[in-house]
C-alpha cells in the first residue's frame, strides 16, 4: 500500500481500494522559495540603506558619516554585493547567477525581484536552481575550501565576517582600544591643563599683588611729597 519509487522523493500512500482508474497529479509548492527570496531582496536593501547612512554625513540617524572614507566598511560592502552578483560556485544548466532567477541588481544599487523570472526558473529549471544556490546539500559545511553554492558561499563568507576573529570583530576591537587610548590622553591632558591652570592663577595672583603693593607705594610717595615743606607746587 506504499509506493516510494514512482517518483522521485515522494511516497505515496494507498488508504483503500478504488473500482476505477484515477489520475494523480502532483505540483510544487514553491510559496516558500518566493517568499525567502522576496527576504532576500528586503534585508539587502536594508542592510544597503545602514551603509549609505554610515558613509554619508547628513542622513537620517546620529551615526550617519561615522563611518566616511573607512575602508573597512567599503570592503564589507563590496564583499556583501559581490555575493548577490557573482556567478554560483556550483552554476547548473542556464542557472548562473542570482539574476537568472530573478533577483537582480537595478541602477540605484538596490535588489528588485522579477517574481515572472522565479516562476518560471522554478518550474522548468527547479533542479538547477537547487544546485546553483545550495551545491545539492542542506548541511553544509563551513570548513575546507568545497563550492557551497551563491547561499552556501554567502553563508560561509557572513559567519567569517562575524567570527571571533573575523574582519568585523578585529575592526571593532582596534576601535575601542583607540577609544581607550584617547579617553586616556584626554584625561592625561585635563589634568595638565589643570596645573597649568593653577599655575596661572597662582602666578596672576602674586602679579596682583605685586601691583597692589606698587600701588600702595606710589599713594605713599605721592602723600609724602605733597607734605614735605618748602615746596614749589604753587610757583
Amino acid at each position: 500500500n506504499q509506493i516510494d519509487d514512482a517518483i522521485t522523493g515522494l511516497t505515496i500512500n494507498i488508504t483503500e481500494t478504488m473500482t476505477e482508474a484515477t489520475k494523480l497529479s502532483v505540483t510544487r509548492d514553491t510559496t516558500a522559495i518566493e517568499e525567502a527570496a522576496q527576504t532576500l531582496v528586503d534585508v539587502y536593501n536594508d542592510v544597503d540603506i545602514i551603509f549609505t547612512d554610515l558613509a554619508t554625513f547628513g542622513g537620517v540617524t546620529d551615526d550617519s558619516g561615522a563611518l566616511s572614507g573607512d575602508s573597512t566598511l567599503r570592503f564589507i560592502r563590496n564583499q556583501i554585493r559581490e555575493m548577490v552578483t557573482s556567478s554560483s560556485s556550483t552554476a547548473s544548466g542556464d542557472i548562473n547567477y542570482l539574476s537568472d532567477i530573478g533577483i537582480q541588481i537595478t541602477r540605484s544599487g538596490t535588489l528588485a525581484l522579477d517574481t515572472e523570472v522565479l516562476a518560471d526558473a522554478l518550474s522548468n529549471s527547479f533542479s538547477d536552481v537547487v544546485t546553483a544556490l545550495s551545491a545539492d546539500t542542506n548541511d553544509d559545511s563551513e570548513i575546507g575550501e568545497a563550492s557551497r553554492g551563491i547561499a552556501g558561499d554567502a553563508s560561509t563568507a557572513l559567519t567569517d565576517f562575524l567570527a571571533s576573529d573575523g574582519t568585523i570583530n578585529e575592526i571593532t576591537t582596534q576601535a575601542q582600544n583607540a577609544s581607550n587610548d584617547y579617553t586616556l590622553a584626554l584625561a592625561e591632558l585635563e589634568a595638565r591643563m589643570e596645573g597649568v591652570y593653577e599655575r596661572y592663577i597662582n602666578q596672576f595672583s602674586a602679579m596682583e599683588s605685586l601691583v597692589d603693593q606698587m600701588n600702595s607705594t606710589r599713594d605713599f610717595l605721592k602723600t609724602t611729597l605733597d607734605n614735605l615743606p618748602f615746596t614749589n607746587k604753587d610757583n
